[in-house]
């Protein structure tokens, strides 16, 4: 399969397809030589050194060829090197920028104000509507109690107050209550009369 490089078909796939036809071209020349030679009376040491001079010049286009495609992939290691090292300088740079905004947070986050945060997500999350879910705050640990109904509910609750700007820790203290199953009143027996 051929592969594009900025349009144009990879050069050094075309070099090994020019090296493999010459070979064969310059093959079939040489063993026609060397059969007329020896055809001819010629000395069988004369036709194995064009045969040898034959083998090498071929082998000399297939290093041709290869030394173009290691160059080629050279080449695409260093831009690959490059796009890498772009890629390392701007994560750093985020996560620097990331860690001066959670500073900023904790600078100004106090018990009271992360426990009206927390409180409003929780009430204001779809998942949780109807639900009591508490939550206290002691030094930016939040400690959840309540009861829900199944396990991916109190997970959500527990997201909800990680993701929670100046929440440090999360204690789920949460309960898993299944609803109670509605008690179906047993028929009375029919009368006959």
């Amino acid at each position: 399969m051929e592969r594009q490089v900025d349009g144009n078909v990879n050069h050094g796939q075309r070099a090994g397809r020019l090296a493999a036809g010459a070979r064969r071209a310059l093959g079939c020349a040489g063993l026609g030589l060397a059969l007329s030679l020896t055809a001819c009376g010629g000395d069988d040491r004369e036709a194995r050194l064009l045969a040898a001079s034959q083998a090498m010049e071929e082998a000399q286009q297939e290093v041709d060829a290869a030394a173009a495609t290691v160059e080629q992939r050279r080449a695409e290691v260093e831009d690959a090197r490059r796009e890498l090292a772009a890629a390392e300088k701007e994560l750093a740079a985020a996560r620097d920028r990331l860690a001066e905004a959670r500073a900023r947070v904790d600078a100004d986050a106090t018990d009271p104000l992360v426990f009206r945060s927390v409180q409003r997500r929780l009430l204001e999350d779809e998942a949780l509507d109807g639900l009591a879910i508490s939550a206290q705050v002691q030094s930016g640990v939040v400690t959840l109690t309540g009861a829900v109904p199944d396990t991916a509910t109190r997970q959500r609750a527990v997201e909800i107050a990680r993701g929670t700007p100046g929440v440090t820790r999360v204690a789920d203290r949460i309960r898993i209550q299944r609803p109670a199953s509605p008690v179906k009143p047993t028929p009375l027996p029919e009368k006959t009369e």
